[in-house]
């Protein structure tokens, strides 16, 4: 095999056709010069437009970002207005639950005073019944006071007095309380009759 040569060996076996050669590499390096710069200029264009495109990515990532946080501060406080919504159905719903409770007492108490009522003559529900005997209503006689209705228990013979007229009944009524009465009482009602027609 024979011995390896440097180029400058070379160059200097070649003679005249080193100026070819030179010419052809200036051409080839100016060829490959102008092609590389080309690529360069490209490059470069794409980098120039790969900024504007990273560019415009950061700005739509900082608007989505602000969108993200609005939407973050959005929830945050529907959830505070639903929460506080929520604990103001639920005070609205134990007032009412209260209210309807209070109701149903008064409905109940009711109930056992009618059903307490239903056994009582309508004599008894207007004067009560006698506390001495506790078994018969008092009744209404004509009473021997003037501005007194006499009470009466036909079970033990007790009397009571109960006032009439302005103490009982305030201002104009008791002219009118009175008139009323007399009649009743000249056609011969009794006064719990009257009563019960006032």
């Amino acid at each position: 095999m024979d011995k390896p040569i440097t180029f400058n060996e070379w160059l200097g076996t070649q003679g005249n056709m080193v100026l070819l050669h030179a010419n052809c590499c200036r051409i080839a390096y100016e060829a490959g010069q102008q092609s590389q710069q080309a690529k360069v200029e490209e490059l470069k264009a794409t980098i120039k437009g790969n900024h504007g495109r990273i560019a415009e990515l950061e700005r739509l990532n900082r608007v989505k970002a602000q969108a993200i946080i609005d939407l973050h501060q959005e929830i945050t406080e529907l959830k505070a207005s639903h929460h506080g919504e929520v604990i103001g159905h639920e005070v609205h719903f134990k007032k009412i639950k209260k209210e309807r409770d209070e109701l149903q007492k008064r409905v109940q108490f009711l109930e056992q005073e009618l059903g307490a009522w239903k056994g009582k003559s309508i004599a008894a529900m207007i004067n009560g019944m006698c506390k001495q005997c506790g078994k018969e209503p008092w009744r209404a006689i004509v009473s021997d006071k003037d501005g007194y209705a006499l009470l009466h228990c036909f079970g033990c013979g007790a009397n009571k007095y109960e006032l009439v007229g302005e103490q009982a009944l305030k201002g104009d009524q008791y002219d009118e309380h009175r008139k009323k009465a007399e009649e009743a009482i000249s056609k011969g009602a009794s006064l719990t009759n009257h009563r019960i027609e006032l």
